[in-house]
């Protein structure tokens, strides 16, 4: 039963990832002590830590120093208090007239969808962030309304595949979840 009409947002997955529980986030990894997983999906951050988010705490670090603790850290100064808990969702699901690095992305990856509108998905958040226009704070931060709106040509009208940080351009929420993920019964590949 949804609350009105069905909302989907869309998850990408690794094809040979075990979701068979569901989709969990980096605090998850951490807390039930699945380091393999944490370090491999966190990596992407230790950049971004170092160079990009203008922290004075890791300024000047070499990114290969920097431990879960500090990943996590960095996540929760960078991005509130649920920085490692967020799942990441996409309005429209990706598809592979996009560009190269998109075609060639969905032959490793699947596509899963929920829909945050129904009750029982409802009952599992704690929090939605509808982030920033383009992921930039500087920009306009979205709301509900705006993914209710917004149609799949606009949705994509700003991706470029050949920008390093191409997803940055494509605005997509931050859920956190009941116990850090999102039971599989409530996600449904596409």
């Amino acid at each position: 039963m949804s609350l009105k009409r069905h909302l989907y947002f869309y998850h990408i997955v690794n094809k040979n990832a075990d979701i068979s529980k569901g989709l969990y986030s980096l605090k998850y990894f951490y807390d039930n002590k699945m380091f393999d997983l944490f370090d491999k999906y966190a990596f992407k951050y230790k950049k971004r830590i170092v160079n990009d988010w203008n922290m004075e705490k890791y300024y000047g670090m070499d990114p290969s120093e920097l431990n879960r603790e500090d990943i996590l850290d960095a996540l929760t100064l960078f991005r509130g208090k649920y920085g490692a808990s967020y799942i990441y969702f996409f309005r429209y699901p990706l598809y592979k007239e996009l560009g190269f690095k998109i075609s060639e992305l969905l032959k490793v990856k699947d596509i899963y969808r929920i829909d945050i509108n129904d009750k029982k998905v409802q009952e599992l958040i704690i929090d939605i962030f509808y982030g920033y226009d383009m992921s930039s704070s500087d920009n306009e931060i979205l709301n509900k309304e705006y993914y209710e709106e917004v149609t799949e040509n606009e949705y994509f009208s700003k991706y470029n595949d050949n920008d390093e940080l191409n997803f940055a351009k494509l605005n997509h929420i931050a859920i956190v979840f009941k116990d850090d993920y999102v039971p599989i019964e409530f996600l449904e590949k596409v």
